[in-house]
């Protein structure tokens, strides 16, 4: 049952992004349809969402625990928040490119967490606590929302410098859809950074250790702290002058975001590849 709802979930989250993209094209086009194509999206959507929540609700419900370890797990769970987020900017905002672009990172990531899917294991003592399950859901929240804030950044960064003055609220919405993202994302990381301090407390006695995946979460954590002070100097008026000025204004969140996404990607999946670190079990 659950392999079919994960088969299901495959095919509708396909089928959304197609149709966001039919109608994007349909808006270019100016065709009558464009609102219709919308709509049909926002349904297969909501509906691949759904069979995705069902599935690893039966997934949790028979390892008697939240479905947050391994390959499967932790990139399901990351493109089920994807999805859950596109929904919000496709529905708050009317934004079909950007859902577009952020549903094929979703489809991506949940192909792969299908091709990894495997029975679920027991867990070690040391990840037997909802402390080590709140980290790892707030951790994959954040990278959810790190993973919008950068596709709403470089689409902005785009319109900003190529297209015309019809697009202006298109790039009004995409940079606060990264505002808001990285917003939400340094929430959602602070509170993983410290659940995961408390897990690491109760299983090696100790809330740091001077290993890889800490310090380059550390480094994470520390870069978009400072990106939300970027966000206060852009709102305060300070900054450098002038032209430079107005240009640091307009560019220096997107550009942040950009970084901190391939920060964040080296910190899930490069330190992980390619250290070993307190996180490999």
């Amino acid at each position: 049952m659950m392999k079919i709802l994960l088969n299901l979930t495959f095919v509708l989250y396909v089928l959304a992004t197609l149709s966001f993209i039919a109608s994007l094209l349909g808006n270019i086009r100016e065709c009558s349809h464009e609102g219709r194509l919308r709509k049909g999206a926002l349904l297969l959507l909501s509906l691949g969402i759904l069979a995705h929540l069902i599935a690893l609700s039966i997934r949790a419900y028979y390892s008697g625990r939240l479905p947050a370890v391994g390959v499967f797990e932790t990139l399901s769970l990351y493109s089920l928040i994807i999805a859950v987020f596109t929904l919000v900017v496709a529905i708050r905002y009317k934004e079909v490119l950007l859902s577009s672009v952020a549903l094929i990172v979703a489809v991506v990531a949940f192909a792969f967490a299908l091709k990894g899917l495997a029975p679920p294991r027991v867990l070690p003592p040391i990840l037997q606590t909802y402390w080590f399950e709140i980290h790892v859901i707030a951790s994959f929240t954040a990278y959810a929302l790190f993973t919008l804030a950068f596709t709403a950044g470089l689409l902005y960064i785009l319109y900003r410098a190529f297209s015309s003055a019809k697009d202006a609220k298109r790039i009004t919405d995409f940079h606060d859809i990264t505002l808001r993202a990285i917003l939400w994302g340094f929430f959602f990381f602070s509170l993983s950074m410290f659940s995961g301090a408390i897990w690491g407390y109760l299983a090696w006695g100790a809330y740091w250790q001077w290993e890889p995946k800490t310090l380059w979460s550390f480094i994470v954590w520390f870069w978009f702290a400072g990106v939300i002070h970027l966000i206060y100097l852009r709102k305060s008026g300070g900054g450098a002058k002038g032209e430079s000025k107005k240009r640091w204004r307009e560019y220096s969140v997107p550009v942040a975001s950009i970084i901190g996404f391939v920060m964040m990607l080296f910190t899930w999946l490069g330190v992980g590849l390619l250290m070993k670190n307190s996180h490999s079990f």
